[in-house]
């Protein structure tokens, strides 16, 4: 049995397939194109999916529309020299995924922020063995 490699079916280097590759479906859309857009939209929604499901959690429908939204809108960013579409089209997936994560997760207050009822770093050193030792030590090789 000999190994082959993994191939998605719209890659550049696959076999040609009886419709436009998905970098001819890129730059129709970048164009306008709704119907390259519609070609592209079936073609990757799965893995679009299965990204954002895996990323963002409980908000990857909103993932998902997000994703689409922009590959409409950067559609003509996509460089051919620079990578396949399906890489370029997935990074953006991915890296949309987690802006949406990022803005699920709750905002987190330092103590140095806080106004009232802060904790001052002594206090927080304190209670340190290792401060505490170094503090001792430093203050005997001051004097």
């Amino acid at each position: 049995m000999t190994a082959r490699p993994l191939v998605t079916p719209s890659d550049d280097s696959a076999p040609a397939s009886p419709g436009p590759s998905d970098a001819e479906l890129l730059r129709a859309t970048a164009a306008g194109s709704e119907p390259a857009f519609a070609e592209l939209r079936s073609r990757y929604e799965r893995a679009v999916a299965r990204v954002c499901r895996t990323v963002a959690g409980s908000e990857y429908e909103d993932c998902e529309q997000e994703v689409f939204v922009r590959i409409w809108g950067k559609a003509a960013l996509f460089d051919p020299e620079r990578g396949s579409a399906a890489a370029w089209l997935l990074t953006l997936a991915r890296r949309t995924a987690l802006n949406v994560s990022a803005r699920q997760r709750p905002h987190v207050t330092l103590a140095e922020d806080e106004p009232d009822g802060a904790v001052e770093r002594e206090e927080i050193w304190r209670g340190c063995p290792i401060a505490n030792a170094w503090c001792s030590s430093s203050r005997t090789a001051a004097t």
